[in-house]
């Protein structure tokens, strides 16, 4: 590397926090009680593993980006994992050795550790690369990891890699890492005895291929960096399930997975608030008057400890509901793209600055006038990378087909509430609820979670492809009044505006919005 090169790339790198201290930080942050903190050597083969090939194309250099360090990583890798394997069940096998490492050792995983360490943070890029947010590419960050063991090996060895490693496999479930993860393979094995018992049932000869589950890319979506493909399952030309991921055999894999493989009564437990996960993405679906805003009132007082958050309404103008519990000064009543991209820079600057009790909401309840809003990136960003800012999206619209389907395929939790039009329900069970196994098992529950204001629920975040396990049944509750925000964040809505009744008027302009009292 031509030394002006690379005196750049040090640049660079201070920037981007990658010094001794950070660095140490890293592998001992998980480090396995009594085992000494780690001391490194050379930094530069830190600064190299956290180096991106892009980075290098803008300073002309031919060489000196973590590509050498990640193919080191992957090797030291599976040899750390296979000698944990090996440990862990002494009277197996070389082929269950090497089923278990192939699911430990997968890009998922490899990308949840990157993101849990922060690598993120750290990953060098040049500009174009990083104002698209490669750095949160699950590939990226997977490669990251590697070259970032790759270093650790090269500058203290096979012992520092597995104290860094070590730890985190201990974290894992090895009860469910041990279950069968093929999912394809699981189905197809379920639907061939299917087959051969129809034929034993009545003795008719039926075509196999009948019976065989069929994929098909439904959409792919996104930017060629960060493109997600929807795949559809179906099995007699029957739609099963849908799976969504940024590779096609991966898409696949979730959706034979979301294939309900049982049949007959359901026990549907009742949905706890207290469990809603931070950070994550949340729809409403229902038509006027079915519970929607009260079910919303009950998710903002479960979250009331958010320490800020913004408001987007359309019928705030007309009935005032949310300022009794979040600042006016927070509440639009028009969907503005500028305010939600000021929010997101505004949790972009508090992650870079490590920030405590960075973590923000963001409510639109019925605000999708324009089917483009939807189709935004700023929306796709929102709804796929959200949860890295520490930032809970709430949507309620008022008809399923107002969402696109990137935007419903990164939904964490998806609330329904009763629809009497037929088609409706329909969309509900081919693009949420793919879970049950046919549409009139989905339609038998969906009736009974629906009545009396009560609202079907879904969480995604719960891996699994049993309804008894993933779907639910949620009546809101009424609170006593209360106001969501941390006093900072309601001091300053005190001491910007006037607050009294005056008979204001409030205009939002590019994102700016204007109190003119009278």
């Amino acid at each position: 590397m031509a030394n002006e090169a690379k005196r750049d790339i040090h640049e660079l790198s201070a920037e981007r926090g990658i010094n001794r201290a950070n660095v140490e930080a890293i592998p001992n942050k998980n480090r396995r009680p009594g085992s000494p903190p780690l001391r490194i050597s050379d930094l530069d083969e830190y600064i190299t593993a956290f180096t991106h090939k892009s980075t290098l194309k803008d300073y002309k250099a031919t060489h000196g980006s973590n590509e050498r360090l990640e193919l080191m990583g992957d090797s030291v890798l599976n040899l750390v994992v296979t000698k944990y394997i090996y440990d862990r069940y002494p009277s197996c096998d070389e082929g269950f050795i090497t089923r278990i490492r192939t699911k430990l050792v997968c890009g998922s995983a490899l990308s949840a550790w990157a993101l849990e360490l922060g690598l993120q943070n750290h990953i060098m890029m040049n500009r174009k690369a990083m104002d698209q947010e490669w750095n949160l590419n699950p590939s990226k960050l997977e490669d990251t990891f590697e070259a970032l063991l790759g270093g650790l090996f090269v500058d203290k060895g096979i012992a520092a890699c597995k104290d860094f490693v070590y730890p985190m496999l201990d974290a894992m479930d090895f009860d469910e890492v041990e279950k069968d993860l093929n999912h394809k393979d699981v189905l197809m094995r379920h639907m061939q005895a299917v087959w051969s018992n129809a034929i034993a049932a009545d003795g008719i000869n039926r075509a196999q291929s009948d019976y065989m589950p069929q994929y098909t890319v439904a959409a792919a979506c996104g930017p060629d960096h960060m493109r997600v493909f929807h795949v559809n399952v179906s099995i007699g030309h029957v739609f099963m399930g849908m799976g969504s991921d940024m590779k096609k055999k991966a898409a696949e894999q979730e959706a034979a997975r979301r294939v309900p493989m049982s049949s007959g009564d359901f026990n549907i437990k009742k949905f706890d608030l207290q469990k809603l996960k931070d950070h994550k993405t949340l729809v409403v679906i229902g038509r006027r008057g079915t519970g929607k805003t009260t079910l919303i009132t009950d998710l903002l007082y479960h979250k009331r400890k958010i320490p800020a958050g913004i408001v987007v309404s359309g019928t705030e103008e007309g009935n005032g509901y949310y300022r009794q519990f979040v600042p006016d000064s927070f509440i639009y009543n028009t969907y503005d793209e500028e305010i939600v991209k000021r929010l997101i820079a505004r949790q972009k600057n508090l992650k870079k600055l490590g920030a405590k009790d960075a973590d923000c909401f963001l409510l639109l309840d019925n605000c999708l006038f324009k089917p483009s809003i939807m189709k935004s990136d700023t929306m796709r960003f929102l709804f796929m990378n959200g949860r890295h800012f520490s930032l809970m999206v709430i949507l309620a619209a008022q008809w399923i087909m107002d969402i696109p389907s990137a935007v419903r395929a990164n939904t964490d939790y998806v609330f329904i509430f009763n629809d009497p039009i037929l088609n409706n329900r329909k969309r509900f069970y081919e693009h949420y609820f793919g879970v049950f196994k046919s549409f009139a098992q989905f339609e038998a529950v969906y009736k009974a979670c629906t009545s009396e204001f009560e609202c079907m629920v879904l969480d995604n975040t719960i891996q699994s492809s049993d309804p008894q396990d993933c779907v639910f049944w949620y009546k809101s509750e009424v609170h006593k009044p209360f106001k969501i925000g941390a006093p900072e964040y309601w001091s300053w809505h005190k001491k910007s505006f006037n607050t009294e009744e005056d008979d204001a008027t409030v205009t939002t302009v590019n994102g700016v919005k204007v109190r003119k009292s009278k």
